[in-house]
Order: structure tokens, then sequence, then C-alpha cells
């Protein structure tokens, strides 16, 4: 990444760092996945991102909007869990964003970030608040969006977004759970992150290096 902006080559090692530490992470998050839900979480992370290697090591894109979308639809491949699908969904939404970009600033990676975090609504039927992924994906675009309006860099704007996703991804453990399994099991979601929040708090620490 250079000063001002995220280059192909930057987001590429971005994507790598992603997969290098979901792949560490995965036993926590699966731990953190069974507290009120399937346990399954870190595995279905760490497969989906380990599977885009090939695609950011040779990358057959050309610019940052493709190489998010063929890494989107390969995550959607073989990870097809509702996390998998989520996951996609927000990358697709943050690709065309950037579609014909190579470098990529402030502004452009505000606006991947709220076009992830809609798409994640639309397809989850969730909003902010409900102890979810968007919890975390929310404040990190307006985050970055700040960050972009006061003329700071990509660098800069990455940090301060993974920074505020860490904050939401925190404050899902003082979230009562309204979907899916921890719906059901409130009592024992209550007072643990969301391992979803968690994961996507992880990747956005990752972006930013």
């Amino acid at each position: 990444m250079s000063d001002d902006v995220l280059t192909f080559d930057g987001l590429r090692a971005a994507l790598g760092r992603v997969a290098d530490r979901l792949e560490a992470a995965r036993d926590d998050l699966c731990a953190l996945d069974a507290i009120a839900g399937d346990g399954d979480l870190g595995v279905t992370m760490a497969t989906g991102f380990g599977a885009i290697r090939p695609l950011i090591e040779n990358p057959p894109a050309e610019d940052a909007g493709q190489l998010l979308s063929q890494v989107a639809m390969q995550i959607g491949k073989v990870a097809p869990s509702t996390m998998g699908t989520l996951t996609a969904t927000a990358l697709l939404r943050a690709g065309t964003k950037a579609r014909g970009k190579t470098d990529l600033t402030a502004a452009d990676l505000a606006e991947m970030l709220e076009a992830a975090a809609q798409g994640m609504k639309d397809r989850g039927k969730a909003d902010v608040g409900q102890r979810t992924a968007i919890d975390v994906l929310v404040p990190a675009a307006a985050a970055a969006r700040e960050a972009a309006g006061a003329g700071e860099s990509a660098a800069v704007a990455l940090t301060k977004a993974a920074a505020a996703g860490e904050e939401g991804a925190a404050a899902t453990a003082n979230m009562e759970p309204v979907l899916g399994r921890a719906g059901w099991i409130a009592d024992r979601a209550r007072g643990n992150r969301d391992a979803g929040a968690t994961a996507w708090a992880t990747i956005l620490s990752a972006l930013a290096g």
C-alpha cells in the first residue's frame, strides 16, 4: 500500500493476510461459534479464504473489482454455508464499486465497505444491533467514510475501519441474539462475542495490515 492508495498488488497482499489470519483463528472461531451455533464457522472461513490463494498469487483478474468478484465466487463455491454465502455477497457488492480500478482511495474503500454492509443486510435480512457481522461492517464503513472526508489516505481509512470493526465485534457480547440458532439459545450466547462478527473483525484487521 502506498501512502494514499491501496494498489492492486496491495489488495492481493491484503487478501493473503486475511487467508493467513483466518487459518490461524480457525479453532478460536469454531470454539466461539460452538457457544451458540454449529461450531464450524472457523472451518468455513479458513476453507473459503484458503481457496482464494491461486486467485491472488496468480490473478486472472486485471483490476480490484474483478479480483474481488472472483474471490467472492470462489468462497461461495467452496464454503456454501450461511456465513460463506453472506461473505461472498459482501465481497461481490464491494467488487462492484471497484470495477475498472487498480488503485483504491480512501473514498473508494468507504464506498466498498458501505456496499458490503448493505449486501449483507439485504442477503441476511438483518440490521445493526442484531448481533451479526453487520455490527462490524456498518461502523467500519462509517469510519472509512469519515477518514475519506478528512482527506486521509487509504491506509489510514483501513486502519480506522478495522478499529471501528473491532469495537463493533466486542459490542456484540452485550447484544441479545435474535437470528439463527443463537436466537433460541440466547442464554448461552449472551456475554460472548458473535463468531461471525469476530471473523469479520479479523478480516478487516488483516486488510489494514
